[in-house]
């Protein structure tokens, strides 16, 4: 594995490096190279690379690993946001280098890399087996971040200093090298099914999990990876586990990496997920070993509940599943869940603003609301005193009833988390009163 740190796309570098010296007109690399590669030898080969489609690929195949992501999106999604990316990338020394050296995750870059960039790539991805093949939607978007990794490597490279300048005078200082890229579709492909997807209480079939590695091998194809590394399931899992071995633990940048996260990501519409929810997920799914080597500070048991919470929801759906109540796609559940609560807020920030504006002395109290020109990027700002000038009871209420407003999500999973508890001690004491019945009959 080792050897791989030495490794790195060349066609796709000779390509990116005819693109930006000899076709520097406008356009991004993927429209520079569909226009130019008939005129060019190199990029004609790398047409005819990324093009060619292997004797293995199944397609019928590739459409079922489309369906388990589709199915378990919601469920992926948590477990990359949780334990993929604090536990995983950022411990990670070569990504999380490349990342804080490119900035592409700095506290104001996170939020549009994550969400425009990584989610749109999954969902063209994983939209149909034709937007996977030439000139659909999910083969462009994947060519062009095979572009960009390339791109990448070249700025770095070149903006180093002379001794180190040369791929081959310095092949283990490659920034984005082919043991770093095997190693980030793990976290893609491998994590979800042996580590993330288990811990929510979700387990796939053996069949979706020979049907998802598949995905990911073509995935791996496109992307310039080896991709006998992801040929079976079986290879898969030896690769993560190859991997696993040979990482190291958490440094400076996956600290301040992980922080700027969490930061990006507290309190943001439409979830409006609280600092201390995160940090109970990331606490929850993650080692106390990998936690306390990020400096991730504990918080109070209301946020693990909170997330105990979504846990058992998201088992509970999957068990439903599996007993063959026909529930829509995660997918489907991810949109209609925003939808729902955009307009949830909307209606609870323009209720919370009438009733205190005609509150004697709350007035301090009514939410403020910044619309952008749309109601997700609406934000907070809610002023709490620290005695109210009559009475401080009526603060703790006026806190109480602004935190569920702010956080529905949160308030909601409190709730599923009390109703589960109470259903189950009913149960248990139904049990025992049958019990102590049947005994007192024999």
């Amino acid at each position: 594995m080792e050897t791989l740190k030495s490794k790195y796309d060349l066609v796709a570098s000779e390509a990116v490096d005819i693109l930006q010296t000899r076709y520097k007109d406008e356009g991004d690399l993927y429209s520079r190279l569909e226009r130019y590669h008939a005129s060019d030898q190199t990029l004609q080969q790398f047409w005819k690379v990324i093009t060619a489609v292997p004797q293995w690929v199944d397609w019928e195949q590739v459409r079922r690993g489309q369906l388990v992501f589709k199915r378990y999106a919601f469920s992926m999604m948590i477990g990359f946001a949780f334990q993929g990316f604090a536990g995983e990338v950022v411990a990670a020394p070569g990504p999380a280098k490349v990342l804080d050296r490119t900035g592409s995750l700095s506290r104001h870059n996170i939020t549009p890399r994550v969400e425009v960039t990584l989610l749109q790539w999954l969902m063209k991805v994983t939209q149909s087996p034709e937007s996977l093949r030439v000139d659909g939607q999910g083969f462009i978007s994947t060519i062009r971040v095979r572009l960009r990794h390339a791109a990448v490597n070249r700025h770095m490279v070149n903006a180093s200093d002379s001794s180190s300048s040369s791929l081959d005078a310095a092949p283990h200082d490659i920034p984005i090298n082919t043991y770093d890229s095997i190693l980030i579709l793990t976290f893609f492909c491998c994590n979800p099914i042996w580590k993330q997807l288990p811990q929510l209480g979700v387990h796939l079939s053996i069949q979706e999990v020979e049907d998802f590695v598949a995905l990911y091998r073509f995935l791996a194809y496109l992307l310039g990876v080896p991709d006998e590394y992801f040929s079976s399931a079986v290879r898969a899992k030896k690769t993560m586990d190859d991997m696993k071995d040979g990482k190291n633990t958490p440094s400076e940048v996956s600290k301040k990496i992980t922080s700027e996260f969490i930061d990006a990501f507290a309190d943001r519409a439409p979830y409006n997920a609280s600092r201390g929810f995160i940090l109970a997920g990331i606490w929850s799914m993650n080692s106390c070993h990998v936690c306390d080597a990020l400096d991730l500070e504990s918080v109070g048991w209301t946020p693990y509940i909170a997330f105990t919470g979504l846990r058992w929801s998201v088992m509970s759906a999957a068990c439903l599943r599996r007993a063959g109540f026909p529930l829509p796609p995660d997918i489907f559940a991810i949109k209609v869940s925003e939808d729902s609560l955009l307009v949830l807020q909307g209606v609870q920030l323009t209720s919370l603003q009438k009733v205190f504006s005609i509150l004697p002395g709350f007035e301090d109290y009514a939410p403020r609301t910044e619309f952008g020109g749309s109601l997700q990027k609406h934000t907070y700002e809610s002023v709490f005193p620290a005695r109210h000038p009559k009475s401080n009871d009526c603060s703790k209420t006026c806190r109480y009833v602004l935190s569920i407003s702010k956080r529905p999500v949160e308030t909601m999973l409190l709730i599923i988390f009390g109703t589960i508890c109470l259903l189950g001690t009913t149960l248990a004491f139904t049990i025992a009163k049958l019990l102590m019945m049947i005994i007192r009959l024999t």
